[in-house]
């Protein structure tokens, strides 16, 4: 039998159908930034939660690359249930991490869509929540936790950023050049569409990453001049530059840990919030400015 043969002319509206199908796909990702379902987001109160006057510290999951809400927070349920926190997990459709336009257009979405989620809470409960909000999350997940925090300063309390591949200075000049959204916060107020107020001083931030979490390629090279190559030098020069903006931020390098969310590493993020939400004693005149004789 003879081979079947596709002639030039017959090509032309295959080749022509194709195009279109190929177009339209790279419309629909351009139009689309990243979201999540509200209505299926993962929320864990504790069993109490109706009877409660005092507002609930909620914590905030956010998975990292292919990863999903309920899933990911499993390993933090036992210390909210000592706690009394609400953990909220959604699950996105993250787009491309290591391109700086995407993200840019991503977490600006994301960020406002979790302030949303958030506004809703109490709600959703039948119970009053905390103002602030505490966040952890890991690769993906802990660079959309930080910019949250510089995106609502006035609504976090605590991160917990684990192995983030890419962060966000919080400054809007670096290197004698203006730092862009998602390198800094030149425009980042512009993209919001909001002022931001507040300030990272009363945000305390854990910066985690495994010591062998070192392999340049992993990463994308845009950031590399402010921030370096590797997941390691990265999480060090952003725990220095949010030093540097009056933010009390610590740094937790895991020996013998690559790209993973180690039982160790799950173990420091739950203390850090534990410490950064247990019950402050209250300042009176005398013990915040001294004994006065009369």
């Amino acid at each position: 039998m003879a081979p079947h043969v596709i002639r030039p002319r017959s090509l032309v509206p295959m080749l022509s159908a194709l195009l279109l199908v190929f177009a339209s796909v790279g419309f629909a990702q351009a139009e689309a930034p990243a979201s999540f379902d509200a209505r299926a987001v993962y929320v864990k109160a504790p069993s109490d939660v109706a009877g409660r006057t005092r507002p609930l510290q909620v914590v905030v999951a956010l998975h990292g690359m292919g990863g999903e809400g309920e899933g990911f927070c499993q390993g933090f349920l036992g210390a909210a249930a000592r706690n009394g926190w609400v953990v909220v997990a959604p699950t996105f459709k993250y787009r491309n991490w290591k391109d700086p336009a995407t993200v840019a257009e991503d977490d600006v979405a994301l960020t406002q869509e979790l302030a949303r989620f958030i506004d809703g809470l109490t709600t959703r409960l039948g119970a009053p929540v905390e103002e602030k909000v505490v966040l952890l999350g890991f690769s993906r997940g802990a660079q959309l936790a930080h910019r949250f925090a510089l995106a609502y300063p006035e609504r976090t309390r605590a991160v917990a950023a684990m192995s983030a591949g890419t962060y966000t200075v919080p400054f809007k000049r670096m290197l004698g050049a203006d730092q862009r959204f998602p390198f800094g916060t030149a425009d980042l107020a512009s993209r919001l569409g909001r002022t931001i107020v507040g300030d990272l001083s009363s945000i305390d931030f854990w910066v985690a990453v495994g010591a062998d979490d070192t392999y340049a390629e992993d990463v994308p090279r845009q950031w590399d001049l402010l921030l370096g190559r590797t997941r390691v030098q990265r999480a060090q020069a952003f725990t220095t530059a949010m030093t540097s903006a009056g933010a009390p931020t610590e740094l937790a390098v895991y020996k013998n840990v690559g790209h993973a969310m180690s039982a160790e590493m799950i173990k420091g993020a739950t203390g850090f919030i534990e410490r950064t939400t247990a019950p402050r004693p209250k300042e009176n005149f005398f013990g915040r400015y001294g004994t006065f004789a009369f």
